[in-house]
């Protein structure tokens, strides 16, 4: 899978604050290559992206939108549950990169990269294909797991620390969050369980 960033969402034609340099944009584009790879080698399913164009050279690429949000995300899929299932990758142009480094993505950009391109995984998945909008706790959980492999190509990592790399949520609480203030934050925390779950997996397999 290779993954190409390009221009603006048409659907919501924001100009993007911070250019899109050729530099920025083959930074972005061999990451979430080598991220796909990783994925792939986990044995994940391919992801599945709208409008896949053809190269020159014969292969397909992923379209990335960069683009400004109206709202203060940092990155985000949106997807539709009927086909044809459009889903795109949007990246917020703002938050990518330091504004002293406009060609340099921050560790935060890497770790969100990973984690918006998990989400196209998530949901050209037979179990996203039967349940639209699983809870947020499996969603978003699972993403903020995989979007660790940011430290493992890129040695990138928030300087949260602990709670960013095993998403620290209290282990007397229940995996399926609650509605409430802290409900969205507390879904990414979860990611934690995901990361035993992958770390467990190998010791309990046959032989």
């Amino acid at each position: 899978m290779l993954a190409q960033a390009l221009q603006t969402d048409p659907d919501t034609p924001m100009r993007a604050s911070v250019p899109l340099s050729p530099a920025l944009k083959l930074a972005m584009k061999n990451y979430l290559a080598e991220v796909a790879k990783r994925l792939q080698a986990m044995g994940f399913t391919p992801a599945r992206l709208d409008r896949v164009p053809q190269q020159a050279h014969g292969q397909s690429a992923f379209r990335v939108y960069y683009m400004d949000f109206a709202e203060p995300d940092y990155a985000r899929v949106s997807y539709e549950c009927e086909a044809p299932y459009r889903i795109t990758m949007q990246i917020n142009a703002a938050r990518l990169t330091d504004p002293g480094a406009r060609d340099v993505i921050t560790a935060k950009g890497y770790i969100d990269l990973a984690h918006e391109l998990f989400h196209a995984v998530q949901h050209n998945s037979a179990f996203s294909r039967s349940n639209c909008e699983p809870p947020e706790w499996i969603t978003e959980g699972q993403a903020e797991a995989i979007g660790q492999v940011a430290w493992q190509i890129k040695r990138a990592r928030q300087v949260d620390g602990q709670v960013t790399r095993w998403g620290l949520r209290r282990y007397d609480q229940a995996l399926d969050v609650p509605p409430g203030p802290d409900a969205h934050d507390q879904v990414y925390q979860t990611s934690s369980f995901w990361r035993y779950l992958a770390e467990r997996a190998p010791l309990a397999s046959p032989g």
